[in-house]
């Protein structure tokens, strides 16, 4: 009898996958732990300190505008105890993250930025020996491993591809939102006037705005990714030179360089920095010029009759039609256009629809002028009249049809403690409003000495003291006031739904002052 055959079975690798996975999760945890109680030689701080959670979004609202994947130990930790990590090469790419994130969002060569740097040093080498530990024991069986080539093909890159590349990042910077912000380009778009900033200039040896880059844009003065990246750094190094450290222009200006970083590493993946993209597609103009060959259309050959009174041929064969069986063409019927459908009741009206008018509009006047203290001085007998008439000073903003307007002046030299008198619509005393100033985006409570109308006791204008920083200095003067509505044709007023959801009308006035030593 011929013995049995041993039934061939797959090995059974469940233990072996079990222990490899018990491996790594093991792996990670450890590493995690170590880089939490990690302590430099020399220091007495923990090098994780800044990077156990996420920084918070109410004091940092605009990291999370700027950095798309934010990430900390504690999601590191979590993805660890869930059991997501399927390699060490994920696990080392998630602490990359963490170091580019801070990179982004901070100055490299700041210490948070070198901490980042060196967690992801000690994770990479820590992935090296847990690598070279799994090399060690596993079985060494020879593996035939065959590379096939790809062949990649050349992405074509013209002039218009490069030049929408970088008018892209220029409008995106431009419309760069921050919350309870929103756009924070304003003080960027223009290079300051000689008139308004004399010191700017004096300061500032290249000045640099976002429209002096649009027009380069527009004239082919950019050959190269280099030289745009040039143009905007220097705009970035111009603002935070002639403004104060803790300005709202100088942190506006890190907001917006480590976005403008982070949309140039993105395009430099895919052209060459130093390359000239516009010699390049002019040349491959010309080439595109030499393929295209004109072709002949063919003749076709042409039909014989004689022609007709009305310049047409009678072909051969054809049969005259007589002109009193010839019927018109039908005028084609007009098509009437609908009306445009009011949401509102008819007869109901708002105000707001029409035109705004100068005498309508809700600031009638701003004035800036120098401090209650300055003023007072000229009423002081012991004090010169020269020198008191010489310290002070007044600018003042009309009303204004626009909704927005924006101001530019700077202070004269050492004068930085100012007075702002907002004068309203004397209509506002019978509609509910509020008015709000805002410097540097930080609210200004007003001085007690509000003016009162006849009716209602609304205040009509109010006086404001500050003190400015050095630099430039955004001051925004706010009313937003419900909107009026109107009865219909029965007397009758729209239902308080109708009502609530009316936007409210708003009137801003933003004034850019500069201040010098």
């Amino acid at each position: 009898m011929p013995p049995k055959r041993k039934s061939l079975e797959a090995p059974d690798n469940t233990g072996k996958k079990a222990k490899l996975e018990d491996d790594l999760a093991e792996f990670c945890r450890a590493t995690v732990e170590f880089i939490t109680d990690y302590t430099p030689e020399g220091s007495e701080e923990n090098i994780a300190t800044d990077f156990l959670k996420l920084p918070s979004r109410k004091v940092y609202p605009e990291y999370y505008d700027i950095i798309e994947q934010p990430i900390s130990l504690h999601e590191i930790a979590k993805k660890v105890s869930k059991g997501e990590y399927r390699s060490v090469d994920d696990f080392l790419q998630d602490f990359k993250l963490l170091s580019s994130n801070c990179d982004t969002f901070n100055d490299p060569s700041a210490a948070i930025a070198q901490d980042a740097q060196e967690i992801y040093r000690l994770v990479a080498e820590k992935v090296a020996q847990f690598q070279e530990a799994r090399v060690e024991a596993a079985p060494k069986t020879p593996k035939l491993i065959l590379k096939q080539k790809v062949k990649e093909e050349a992405v074509l890159i013209t002039k218009s591809t490069f030049v929408n590349a970088i008018t892209k990042v220029v409008d995106d910077l431009i419309g760069l939102r921050v919350p309870k912000r929103g756009i924070i380009s304003d003080a960027f778009l223009d290079v300051p006037s000689k008139e308004a900033y004399p010191d700017y200039h004096s300061v500032i040896a290249q000045p640099r705005a976002f429209n002096y880059v649009r027009a380069k844009i527009a004239a082919d003065e950019y050959t190269s990714l280099r030289a745009f990246e040039e143009d905007l750094e220097l705009m970035w190094q111009n603002a935070k030179s002639y403004n104060a450290d803790d300005s709202i222009i100088f942190r506006d200006a890190g907001i917006l360089e480590r976005s403008c970083n982070k949309k140039l590493e993105k395009l430099k993946r895919d052209f060459d920095p130093e390359k000239n993209y516009l010699e390049v597609a002019d040349e491959e103009e010309k080439v595109g010029l030499k393929l295209k060959i004109a072709m002949k259309p063919e003749a076709t050959p042409a039909k014989r009759g004689r022609p007709r009174k009305d310049g047409t041929v009678k072909l051969e064969g054809e049969t005259e039609v007589p002109e009193e069986l010839k019927e018109e063409p039908e005028p084609e019927p007009e098509v009437e256009e609908p009306e445009p459908v009011s949401p509102f009741p008819p007869g109901f009206a708002l105000r707001s629809d029409k035109q705004p008018q100068v005498k309508e509009a809700f600031i009638q006047e701003l004035s800036v002028a120098s401090s209650k203290v300055a003023r007072m001085q000229l009423l002081q007998p012991n004090v010169p009249v020269v020198g008191a008439l010489n310290d002070y000073f007044e600018f003042r903003f009309t009303a204004s049809a626009a909704k927005t307007s924006n101001y530019s002046f700077s202070l004269p030299e050492n004068a930085s403690s100012i007075s702002i008198v907002a004068t309203l619509n004397s209509s506002l005393a019978k509609r509910e409003y509020t008015h709000v100033l805002l410097v540097n985006n930080e609210k200004v409570v007003p001085s007690p000495s509000a003016h009162y109308a006849d009716e209602d006791d609304k205040a009509l204008s109010s006086r404001f003291e500050l003190k400015l920083a050095l630099g430039l200095n955004q001051v925004q003067f706010c009313v937003q006031a419900l909107p009026v509505v109107a009865v219909d044709l029965n007397g009758k007023l729209p239902s308080r739904t109708t009502i609530s959801n009316l936007l409210p009308e708003i009137e801003r006035k933003t004034l850019w002052v500069s201040v010098s030593h």
